[in-house]
């Protein structure tokens, strides 16, 4: 996830790196199960590289499953048609599910982050 959180950022909440990947996990699935969407998730392992290809795959069974379905799970995780927009213009090369995973995990650790910070 160092690719993600710089280590300023990380001292900023008071947690190690473990403890933010923890966190980060737990708030993901609750994402997942909050928008119906928990089935098509795999277990995470504690890479990012993993998580990446995770959510890839679970996001093509998802949009199988139904664009409604897609948009819930956007929608509980609050990432906007704009920003996903926005990030395909930004990487042309990606292709749309990548893009979503990027989206996904960052908004995931943002909302980590922004509830360790105001949580103290």
């Amino acid at each position: 996830m160092n690719e993600l959180i710089r280590e300023e950022e990380l001292r900023k909440t008071g947690l190690s790196a473990e403890e933010l990947l923890i966190k980060f996990k737990e708030q993901l699935l609750r994402d997942f199960e909050m928008s119906g969407a928990i089935e098509y998730l795999e277990p995470l392992e504690d890479s990012f590289d993993h998580i990446q290809h995770n959510l890839i795959q679970a996001l093509d069974r998802v949009s199988s499953s139904g664009y409604s379905k897609l948009q819930q799970l956007l929608y509980r995780i609050d990432i906007s048609e704009k920003q996903l927009h926005e990030a395909m213009n930004e990487n042309g090369n990606k292709t749309r599910h990548e893009i979503l995973a990027t989206l996904i995990i960052k908004r995931v650790l943002q909302k980590v982050i922004l509830k360790v910070i105001y949580s103290k």
